[in-house]
């Protein structure tokens, strides 16, 4: 599997996960927002301020610039001594132990400017009032303790902190962490949808069909109702407009169909194309599905069409009640290969009805013994003769029937069903159809999303 992402297909995905890519990093913003806003408590800081001066001389004279120099000096020692552990438990004791050790070390931050004989003391706290209470008390108490150890009257307090002066928070920055967490949000998706992309193993539009199959898109329709598919053997529809209409959940569905006709009809211009084998890499993608209304929509063109069911791996008792109830499964293909029945015992005059179906008929021991059975050969020579087209419904890949029918056959067409088929898987398939020396008309994508529209061509 190719997983090298080109510019190209970069832009493709990212376009195809815009939604994500809005919608996740909008919400991660609304998460940080509410959690910055309601859940964390506010923080507010309150600054008091100690001037380190020498104070004049008896004579008035100001101090002298070794003066200055010596304070710049001093303040690195001042620091250490507010900092200190004695001055914490002191100012601890002053508040009355509200606040610890651990506390007034967490909450207190000092600071000095080389350049500035300023020491800055800040505190913060869950209201302005305590924040500055704290601040206040601890610059009284460094002052003291200073002018005490160091018997020098050089610093005052210059600034206290007012609590009417503080009037936002400083954390939690509310406007900065929606903003960090609608990124946080935008990137993680980037790595979802790269990781997503460089590792998936799905097919889910018609840009994967022809990337990993490496084969043209004939048709790509939406989700499809099953239900009214298939009309009973004894009663032939004579409006098929109506039957394909009924049988869809899209509207566009139909034209669809007609679409994927034109294809085929191209491809029958040019070379020819009277059986047609439809297949799938696995069970429940659509392919008796697409079958049906594919022969539905040659029948509408006036072609004189005969659907074969020839899956004859469906086994389950669900399966089987469903067939029952549609077709009479006492005769069908099995009948005739097995030599029991012949064509006009198991189908209805080709000129009575433009779509004649065939049913499987008893489910065999050995299916790909009798696909590959001489008569099988020879009765699609002379259903040939009677028809304009002949659509087989086959069974999966994962069985070797398809790949016997597909020899036998003008042309194949392999369904995907978007979101379900396995890229690797669908590849592998591809390749036993080719080893076969099948000719492959081209790829259908059923189950495809209404709104999903091809962003990138070749």
């Amino acid at each position: 599997m190719e997983n090298t992402l080109h510019t190209k297909e970069m832009i493709y995905i990212l376009l195809k996960h815009i939604k994500l890519l809005i919608a996740v990093p909008l919400l991660f913003a609304l998460g940080g927002y509410l959690i910055s806003a309601y859940a964390i408590d506010p923080e507010y800081e309150a600054t008091s301020e100690l001037l380190v001066n020498q104070t004049n001389n008896a004579s008035g004279e100001m101090p002298a610039t070794t003066d200055v120099q010596m304070n710049l000096r001093l303040i690195e020692t001042y620091q250490h001594i507010i900092e200190s552990v004695s001055t914490r438990e002191r100012v601890s004791d002053k508040l009355d132990e509200t606040y610890s050790f651990a506390d007034l070390k967490k909450a207190i931050t000092v600071g000095t400017n080389s350049d500035s004989q300023i020491i800055t003391i800040s505190a913060q706290a869950h209201s302005p009032q305590t924040a500055s209470d704290i601040v206040n008390t601890y610059a009284d108490v460094a002052k003291k303790e200073i002018s005490g150890l160091m018997d020098m009257k050089n610093i005052r307090i210059m600034t206290k902190a007012n609590p009417a002066r503080i009037n936002d928070p400083v954390s939690p920055k509310t406007t900065l962490n929606t903003g960090i967490s609608f990124m946080a949000g935008f990137f993680l998706m980037l790595i979802y949808i790269a990781f997503s992309a460089y590792f998936n193993t799905k097919i889910y539009t018609e840009y994967d069909v022809e990337k990993y199959l490496e084969m043209p898109l004939i048709g790509s329709f939406g989700i499809i109702h099953s239900s009214k598919n298939i009309p009973k053997s004894d009663t032939q529809p004579t409006d098929f407009e109506k039957q394909l209409s009924d049988c869809h959940m899209d509207k566009e569905l139909p034209e669809s169909f007609r679409h994927l006709r034109t294809n085929i009809q191209f491809q029958k211009s040019i070379k020819k194309i009277t059986s047609i084998l439809v297949t799938s890499t696995n069970e429940n993608e659509g392919k008796s599905v697409t079958a049906t209304n594919l022969a539905i929509a040659m029948a509408m063109d006036h072609k004189k069409t005969l659907l074969i069911d020839a899956d004859l791996r469906k086994s389950s008792r669900k399966e089987r009640k469903q067939e029952e109830a549609t077709w009479d499964q006492t005769k069908g293909l099995t009948t005739y290969l097995s030599g029991s029945g012949t064509l006009d015992d198991i189908i209805p005059d080709p000129e009575m009805s433009p779509l004649n179906i065939m049913p499987k008929g008893p489910l065999p021991p050995n299916p790909t013994e009798i696909l590959s059975s001489p008569r099988m050969d020879r009765m699609l020579g002379e259903l040939e003769d009677l028809y304009d087209m002949i659509i087989i419904d086959s069974s999966p890949m994962i069985f070797p029937d398809a790949a016997v029918l597909a020899t036998k056959t003008d042309g194949c067409v392999f369904v995907n069903n978007a979101g379900k088929t396995k890229a690797a898987h669908a590849k592998k398939a591809v390749s036993q159809l080719k080893m076969a020396n099948a000719t492959i008309l081209g790829a259908i994508l059923n189950n495809k999303k209404k709104k999903q529209k091809n962003i990138i061509y070749y």
